[in-house]
């Protein structure tokens, strides 16, 4: 019997780190009895390509000069084609398919890419890591910044688009099984995604010491999300005509995230608002995990920044490390993250306490020029 396991995320949830290491490791996993398909680590560029009923719109093919309808059907029918060479030819009894884009996939071309899944193995068990709606939301929101994400687009919110993700693979025909795992560090085998995917996939325990794990994306700090916010305003990443914008350089969002300052954390009252608006999805999703997410995930965490105005200022450590990172990019470095800005005031230690007698001296000198300013009019001394 053949089967697959479709692995559709959800976005920010160690899929980067999974694929890259299954990828790496392809020989290893033959051995075990799996196929990885080995068009790129993450399958969501050409699943979703050709499954998706307007591929020139997937903002993956906009990047890469797709976004005219001609050009990217035919890209499409090429993705269709290798995927059906894998599946045709992958010698493992077990195949794997792991892309977070397509879980986005709407419903007709879901049921369209599992009629045609199923032409080649006999069972497909979808599988899918569930990142709680708070931390969802602000790494979600770093990402679609580096996707060149404007502000005033986010007026709309975040949604955790739990249901829009999973729901179908439910109700869908073609599918065995749908595996979901809550994305926290205690609830993964030794917290680690690719332990705990390699487990959903029933692989042989022996087979995750031999793996020589990737870690991947690590999370921008808040001068960095800022940084590329105020770039998606003066340099777009995509043009009216949906292609990409020449005059953007393809590597200032990582340029960017490379740059060190504190986390970033949503304003509270933006936050507030999107867990308000997506408590439906909240409570489908837990009702499907049977449990319930942590309390902090409903609600925002206090001390962070009171407005969405806050986006828009920098403090005095921001600017000098955004100094630093420019001076290290004219000197063809790239930033260092470790960097540590003056901070704003000096501590009050750093200056020699006034000795009494002195103090006096000074307050009676201060008397005086009041008193003459007083009596005559005169200017200050």
């Amino acid at each position: 019997m053949r089967e697959l396991f479709l692995h559709v995320g959800m976005h920010k949830t160690g899929t980067t780190s999974i694929q890259q290491t299954l990828f790496d490791h392809r020989p290893l996993l033959q051995e075990a009895g799996f196929s990885y398909f080995g068009a790129e680590p993450n399958h969501s560029r050409p699943v979703f390509s050709a499954f998706t009923e307007e591929p020139h719109l997937y903002h993956i093919n906009r990047r890469e000069g797709r976004h005219e309808p001609g050009p990217a059907a035919a890209w499409a029918e090429e993705c269709r084609a290798a995927l059906e060479a894998f599946l045709a030819r992958a010698p493992g009894p077990r195949l794997i398919l792991s892309g977070e884009d397509i879980a986005l996939l709407s419903d007709p071309a879901t049921a369209a890419m599992l009629a045609f899944l199923r032409r080649h193995v006999d069972r497909v068990t979808v599988i899918g890591f569930v990142r709680p709606p708070r931390s969802f939301m602000t790494s979600i929101f770093q990402q679609r910044v580096r996707g060149g994400t404007m502000l005033a687009e986010f007026e709309s919110g975040i949604s955790p688009g739990y249901r829009r993700r999973f729901k179908k693979y439910l109700d869908l025909a073609g599918v065995d099984a749908l595996r979901l795992q809550l994305y926290t560090k205690e609830a993964l085998v030794g917290g680690c995604s690719i332990a705990t995917f390699l487990k959903l996939c029933d692989a042989p325990p022996e087979l995750y010491p031999r793996l020589q794990v990737r870690r991947m994306n690590t999370a921008s700090s808040r001068l960095g999300v800022l940084l590329n916010l105020a770039a998606n305003e003066a340099v777009p990443v995509f043009l009216p005509d949906g292609a990409a914008n020449p005059e953007r350089a393809t590597q200032l969002a990582r340029f960017l995230e490379e740059i060190g300052g504190q986390k970033l954390e949503l304003p509270p009252r933006m936050l507030a608002t999107w867990l308000r608006q997506a408590q439906p999805d909240i409570a489908w999703m837990e009702n499907a995990l049977g449990q319930r997410f942590a309390p902090e995930e409903r609600r925002p965490m206090p001390g962070a920044p009171g407005a969405a105005e806050d986006f828009r200022s920098l403090s005095w450590e921001e600017i000098q490390t955004l100094t630093a990172a420019i001076n290290a990019l004219l000197l063809g470095r790239r930033p260092d993250p470790s960097f540590r800005p003056r901070p704003s005031d000096p501590p009050a230690a750093a200056a020699p306490p006034a000795r009494p007698a002195d103090a006096d001296r000074e307050a009676r000198r201060a008397a005086r020029r009041l008193q003459r300013r007083m009596e005559g009019g005169r200017a200050w001394r």
